[in-house]
């Protein structure tokens, strides 16, 4: 199973310990008609653990590039170990943007957000 950080997604049902877990706990965020989303505030460690033991599979978390809003593999990320993606880093980039003028496109970026 494959998480985007800030994406809806769906999965299948898990007991009602484990939801409660995922959602107070883990802080993952649910709607009835949008199903789950984690944010820069969820403990994906915590989410990813659960997810494995209840549905007895691989949970990936991937997080968006700043620059340009594509998935972005932590385990492929050359800072995952600084990152640890506890608490999601929301300033990934994607080995695309990462060959670009990172410098210049990352302030544009971030101007764009705060102004």
């Amino acid at each position: 199973m494959k998480i985007v950080v800030g994406e809806w997604f769906w999965m299948p049902q898990v007991g009602g310990d484990v939801f409660k877990k995922l959602v107070k706990d883990a802080g993952l965020k649910y709607d009835k008609s949008n199903g789950f989303q984690a944010t820069p505030e969820t403990d994906m460690r915590l989410v990813a653990a659960l997810l494995q033991s209840a549905l007895k599979e691989d949970v990936e978390v991937m997080l968006k590039c700043f620059i340009c809003g594509a998935p972005v593999e932590c385990e492929e990320c050359r800072y995952n170990d600084a990152c640890g993606s506890t608490k999601t880093f929301q300033s990934c980039i994607c080995k695309d943007c990462e060959t670009k003028e990172v410098s210049a496109i990352y302030s544009m970026r971030f101007t764009e957000l705060v102004g």
